[in-house]
Parts: structure tokens; sequence; C-alpha cells
């Protein structure tokens, strides 16, 4: 696919050394594109959160990573985002794509709209997450309000682009790319293990309370638990567990890098996300790059990321239907899975994602036009 837009984009967004699955999307994303041949700037944060609302030891990975863009948005200090404004004015870009996943960022990134569309350029939001998982007063008014005026909306899920009302900008649903390493050849399994994987950051609506429960349930499996836990007692909780199951129950609770995550994808038999809310899943993206079926909650955009050929999504959101899905995945050989995530990597590629953004960005500039005039002139 050709496109003539656009040929200069700025992402706006966490990015490397940025910790978290949000940078990871970002940094490919901008892959994606300078394949294409689009110059992309990526006006990355040198601080996403204040100490007080940050509970974990650092805000960076660990790993030597190169760092991406310009880091010279600051979330606590407004004259960053003045500057910012600033850069991406002086490199005049086609078009501004801006990374939604928290309401903590509203006041800088509704500056950056309001400055950035008054001058002229077109900005569209992609949601990572829509709506705010936790509760808390203007919360969805603030979201709203952020969305609204935009130009166009970039949704990853079917689910999330129809939680949002029918008026105001367009939209478009797309699709969570697989993460490939192409540094870290593929491991597949020569026979099932009974190890099953959770990984990610450790959140109430993440369902780890269900994976638990399936320890008791199914005395063959065994189960790792990866990733950082700031809610004190689920960590209680669950470290109470561990005395319970013994060696059936391994813990990791710490921030994993991403080498970390690929040996610990590739040591297990298939990945479980029994979420109890969720527009996408960064997580399953990893363990299917790896070659791992994924076992789900239809919850929802899960039911789309997780297909017949990479793995099960069990029949509601409760233990016996997410043991009932493991057994599915266990009636089939690896090698059955593994072929099957082989079969439509294409179609989860960043290649893919990044033809349909473009695609997308032209249509909306296409009849954008006149709306764009008309809101500088109300603002």
């Amino acid at each position: 696919m050709n496109h003539s837009y656009p040929n200069q984009l700025v992402l706006i967004g966490p990015a490397w050394p940025l910790r978290g699955g949000i940078s990871l999307f970002t940094v490919r994303l901008a892959q994606a594109f300078s394949k294409k041949g689009i110059h992309t700037k990526v006006i990355n944060f040198s601080r996403l959160y204040p100490a007080s609302l940050f509970p974990g030891q650092s805000q960076e990975t660990p790993e030597t990573k190169s760092s991406v863009g310009n880091r010279t948005l600051d979330s606590c200090f407004p004259i960053t985002w003045i500057r910012s404004v600033r850069r991406i004015r002086d490199c005049s870009p086609d078009a501004v794509i801006i990374t939604w996943w928290h309401v903590w960022f509203w006041p800088c990134y509704r500056y950056i709209v309001w400055a950035l569309r008054k001058a002229g350029f077109p900005v569209f939001i992609l949601c990572h997450n829509c709506w705010p998982h936790e509760s808390g007063p203007g919360r969805h008014w603030l979201t709203r309000n952020l969305l609204r005026n935009s130009d166009g909306l970039l949704f990853l899920s079917r689910f999330a682009q129809k939680c949002w009302p029918e008026s105001g900008p367009p939209s478009i649903s797309l699709f969570h790319p697989f993460y490939e390493w192409p540094e870290w050849p593929l491991h597949p399994l020569g026979s099932w293990t009974g190890r099953i994987l959770w990984a990610g950051y450790g959140r109430s609506y993440k369902g780890l309370d269900m994976a638990l429960e399936i320890l008791e349930h199914d005395r063959d499996l065994r189960l790792t638990v990866a990733g950082d836990f700031y809610d004190k007692n689920l960590l209680t909780k669950i470290q109470a567990m561990q005395i319970k199951y013994g060696e059936r129950l391994k813990l990791y609770l710490r921030y994993c890098t991403d080498a970390e995550l690929v040996r610990l994808v590739d040591q297990h038999d298939l990945l479980l996300c029994p979420y109890k809310e969720v527009s996408q899943s960064g997580m399953a993206a990893f363990a299917l790059g790896r070659g791992r079926p994924v076992v789900a909650t239809p919850v929802g955009g899960l039911p789309e990321q997780i297909g017949l050929k990479v793995g099960v999504v069990a029949e509601m959101a409760s233990t016996d239907a997410l043991l009932e899905a493991i057994s599915a995945i266990y009636s089939y050989k690896p090698l059955y899975w593994a072929s099957g995530i082989q079969s439509v990597r294409e179609f989860w590629s960043w290649r893919r994602l990044a033809d349909m953004l473009c695609a997308s960005l032209q249509d909306f500039q296409r009849t954008g036009n006149q709306k764009r005039r008309n809101d500088r002139n109300e603002i």
C-alpha cells in the first residue's frame, strides 16, 4: 500500500528507556512508520509520574536501551509542554498521534491538543485504555473532554471503539500486533510441561484470584506469577498462597525486563489472561509473538485478540470455565498451536498496523479539513 500521506509524523508518548508495555508499543510503532519511509519524530517523557504517585523503584527499565525520541515532556512541569509544542511546530508534521492511557496526563495532553490544533496541526488520540480502570471523581469527564477535542480516535479493538459514543470525532478500530524479538530465536515446545504463566502489573481487574484458584482445582498444573504489585493486600494474599502451594506456585514479584519476560514465556506452556475488564492485552501480544497460546476470559477485546488458531477464550469469567479452556489447549499438541500462531503472524504484524493507520489518517485528512477549520474558530 503506497501512501502519500503522512510524510512526516509525530508520536507523543512514553518510549525507551521508560519501562512498560506502552513504551514498547510506541517504539515498535515508530519503527514500523520509519520502515514505510515516513519521517517519524517521537516526543518522549523525561518523567511520567511524580514519586508520590509511582510506588515502584524506577520509571526506567534496568535494561540498557537507547533513548527514543526527544525526552522533553514532564507531566508535572507545564514549561515542558510549551517547549514540546514548539518543537512539534518547528518540524511541521502532517499529523500528530498522542498515546492515551491514564487520566493523570489530561492537563499535559489537553494543552498540547489545544495548542497544536489551534496552530493547524491535526491531532489524533491512540487509546490504549479509553476509560480508567479505577473509579474516581471526574475521571470519565476528563477522558471525554480530551478525546472529544481531537481530530480522530484510534482504538486497538472493536470493543473499545464501541464503548465510545457515536457523537464526536471520527474513530477507527485497529489491533494490537504481536511483539517479535528477532534477537531471541523462538523455542517451540516439544511436549507439554503443565506450567502456565500469569504476567503483568498486579492489578485487581487482571483476575489473579481466579488464576490462583486454578491450582486448587487441578493439582497437575504449576503456576508462575510475574510482575510488579502495588496493591499490598493482593501482594500479601499471593505470598500466603505460596506457603500453601509450595513449589507449584513460583513468584517473581518485581518488574521483569523484556529479556526476562521472553525467557519466562519460553519456559511455560501458555499465558493465562483471566481479566475481569480490559480493552486489549499487550501481554497476550507478547506471548503470541513467542509462539505460546493464550487462555483468556471473554471480556473486552480479548475475544478479538485470541482467535481459534492462537488460543482459547473461556465461556465465562470463572475458574471452572478457565480450567476447561486450559484443558482445550492441552487436548492438542504444542505444534498445533505453534503452527496456528505462525500462520497469522503477518495479519497481526506491525507493518499491517502501520498500513492501516496511514490509510485511516489519510481518510481523516480528506474528510476533516473543513471540520478542523470550524473547530479552530471556536477554540
